[in-house]
């Protein structure tokens, strides 16, 4: 959230940090060819074959970008029109046209839709008409000629990055009830995940790392928030990352299939409706319907009288809390310290017309005794990615063919990843787009 950014102003903050709104961020900087970032091989040394793990990676991301830029256009189109089957071959076959290349952009795309050539071509210039009708408010992930906002090289220490003024669904409004703004913002939520993500990439990975996603729902709404979820699964502990999700629904996390088993720790704060009380148990690992709901509807009740007071509640928040290791407790965040005041305002969000604005000339320059903090230490287990089943001569070692190796490479990405072929397709890509990092890419039915 856009109050979020406040953190940036904190003194012991100001000089390593830096606030983001992204809907007023250059153009083309949730580019979703860019979101995901390259591997680079240094990353991969520690392999038995650095070079084939290296090479696995770049056709895993390759085919990645691929499908993130077909679930973006797809969400982005009426859902009448996204649903059908004409729509899904024509927008693969521009998406694999353009290819899998960090370089590429959406703008590319529709231009492949508006050179199709097959049965389809009548369908793809009304999808190339829908999408370049919402291209001015594209404008995010399209690039300005000349111009890439990540050529641009910082060393923040904190990155606080806002959507203010972002538009979303409500929760239990189906897919196709959305409208079009509505639709927008859950793809550039989706994709704002995604860039968070590429930060750890970009990063040494010794180095201790945090992310930070609020409104984490969105991630169950598309195939590639999903995806998303099993790279920050697999990457917490290789790459020294801990990853946290907030969201007011618990049911939003269990949609995502086998999304419980990795957790490690969880949060849980007053819930008043029976439904999210059993959820949020689900996420705690404790049994449902065993009367331990009450407990998560008293948590931070204000006793008697004291709940038809007006003066704004400001006692500690009392939370249940799973430690990932069959631990459970009910515990108490305290922010009361005299120390911990500026912090505490940053942090409140709740509207209040008697407190001024947080920013450079409200808050005061303190002494302020820096304390070191444990972290907690779990992590979420790691995904393992199987290696592709090769044939038997296609080593890509010299001892066999080459073209297989990468043929065999780019089959074994797209199943990772749940894609279709394009029944009939015809390779459109042009001869200079060809190469080992390319994959197809697809779209499954948004859970």
């Amino acid at each position: 959230s856009g109050p979020l950014a406040a953190l940036c102003s904190l003194p012991e903050l100001r000089p390593y940090a830096r606030p983001i709104n992204l809907l007023n961020a250059q153009p083309g900087i949730l580019n979703p060819y860019r979101v995901v970032a390259e591997p680079e091989i240094e990353h991969f040394l520690d392999e038995d074959d650095p070079e084939r793990a290296w090479r696995r990676e770049k056709v895993l991301t390759a085919a990645t970008r691929r499908r993130l830029m077909l679930d973006v256009l797809s969400g982005l189109l009426p859902y009448e029109v996204s649903r059908t089957a004409q729509t899904r071959i024509v927008l693969l076959r521009a998406v694999r046209a353009v290819g899998g290349r960090p370089d590429a952009h959406p703008g590319q795309v529709f231009d492949a839709l508006r050179r199709d050539a097959s049965e389809h071509h009548e369908h793809a210039a009304v999808v190339a008409d829908f999408l370049d009708e919402m291209r001015e408010r594209m404008t995010l992930l399209i690039p300005e000629s000349g111009a890439d906002p990540y050529t641009e090289i910082r060393d923040d220490r904190l990155t606080v990055l806002t959507m203010a003024g972002l538009t979303l669904p409500r929760d239990a409004v189906g897919r196709e009830h959305w409208t079009d703004t509505e639709s927008l913002g859950v793809e550039l939520l989706n994709l704002a995940a995604w860039l968070t993500q590429r930060s750890i990439y970009e990063r040494p990975r010794d180095q201790r790392k945090g992310v930070w996603i609020d409104e984490a729902f969105f991630l169950s709404e598309v195939p590639t928030g999903r995806v998303l979820m099993n790279r920050f699964a697999r990457d917490s502990r290789k790459w020294n990352v801990r990853v946290l999700l907030s969201s007011q629904i618990p049911a939003d996390f269990l949609k995502i299939q086998g999304f419980v088993s990795l957790l490690d720790s969880v949060f849980v704060g007053r819930l008043d409706d029976d439904d999210a009380q059993a959820d949020a148990l689900r996420l705690l690992k404790v049994p449902v319907g065993a009367g331990y709901e009450q407990v998560v509807a008293s948590l931070g009740r204000r006793p008697g009288g004291a709940r038809l007071a007006t003066e704004r509640d400001r006692a500690p928040r009392q939370f249940i809390f799973g430690d990932g290791a069959g631990g459970v407790e009910r515990i108490r965040v305290d922010f009361s310290g005299p120390h911990l005041e500026h912090l505490v305002s940053a942090l409140d969000t709740t509207p209040d017309a008697q407190r001024k604005e947080i920013g450079h000339r409200d808050i005061q320059h303190r002494d302020i005794q820096h304390r070191d903090i444990t972290l907690p230490t779990g992590q979420l287990p790691p995904v393992t990615v199987p290696d592709p089943a090769l044939p038997g001569n296609a080593s890509g070692d010299g001892n066999g063919s080459e073209a297989d190796f990468e043929a065999a490479l780019e089959a074994a990405a797209d199943a990772q990843l749940g894609l279709d072929p394009v029944p009939d397709e015809q390779d459109q890509r042009d001869p200079e787009q060809t190469g080992p990092v390319r994959s197809g890419s697809g779209r499954e039915d948004a859970a």
